[in-house]
């Protein structure tokens, strides 16, 4: 597989690693999965937004636990890191930096799916 070069907000040791996994196996549905994920993503920064201007500390909690677990497994180390800082934020009781930490995320979603969309091009142009 030739080298694939990639931006600083995905892990590219875990990138390569899943696709030299699974390339050989269906590279469509690793082009799904890194779709599914920008639209979640998206997705996400909508919700958190809404949640913090209704204080509702639960759900951001919630989002992004699981956007921290999604993270993780396609390898957006820096996005996983922040939804950790969120978390632990919320359980801490210590929102002064909350709405801070979710502009962060939005900014960095934003990164991270202009990474995921060059991993995209490389695999639609992969043969």
């Amino acid at each position: 597989m030739s080298k694939l070069r990639i931006g600083k907000h995905l892990s590219e040791s875990s990138i390569t690693e899943i696709l030299d996994l699974l390339l050989n196996d269906d590279k469509d549905f690793l082009i799904s999965l890194f779709r599914d994920y920008i639209s979640s993503t998206a997705e996400r920064v909508i919700s958190l937004r809404e949640d913090f201007a209704a204080s509702d500390f639960e759900s951001i909690s919630l989002t992004s636990h699981a956007h921290s677990g999604s993270s993780g497994i396609i390898g957006a180390h820096v996005m996983q890191r922040l939804c950790h800082r969120i978390e632990r934020k919320i359980k801490d009781d210590t929102n002064d930096e909350l709405q801070e930490l979710i502009v962060s995320f939005a900014q960095i979603a934003s990164e991270t799916e202009k990474d995921l969309k060059i991993v995209i091009e490389y695999l639609e142009n992969f043969h």
